[in-house]
């Protein structure tokens, strides 16, 4: 097992011991449009029950245009999330709220995805 994988693992470990800390959701990848009898249609594939950390994002990464005050920052194991993430994709947290995917991006270690979050 190399370090990817070791990193990995541990950042799964590390979401199921942080218990009730990271937000149940399900996340929405969208598919790709067709058109077919004069209307575009997309099949969307939903992933229930996914863990994601929610966070803030500290002023100074705040710049009004790319990054809002009210963007989050989620991340989740990318163990966890079977979709590469898209920014078409969205996800419900469980109070119903819907987050657009606005920014993907990884860690250091390869073993989250962190994704800018915007309410829709």
């Amino acid at each position: 097992m190399g370090f990817a994988d070791l990193a990995q693992k541990l950042a799964q470990t590390a979401f199921k011991i942080a218990g009730d800390i990271p937000v149940t959701c399900t996340y929405t990848s969208v598919g790709t449009a067709v058109y077919a009898d004069g209307a575009y249609t997309s099949t969307d594939v939903d992933y229930a029950s996914l863990k994601f950390l929610f966070g803030d994002y500290q002023s100074n990464e705040v710049d009004g245009t790319v990054i809002l005050s009210t963007d989050q920052r989620m991340s989740i194991p990318q163990l966890d999330l079977t979709p590469v993430p898209k920014k078409q994709d969205y996800l419900t947290d469980a109070d119903s709220v819907k987050w657009q995917i606005e920014g993907i991006s990884k860690d250091p270690a390869r073993a989250l995805w962190i994704l800018q979050g915007r309410k829709i």
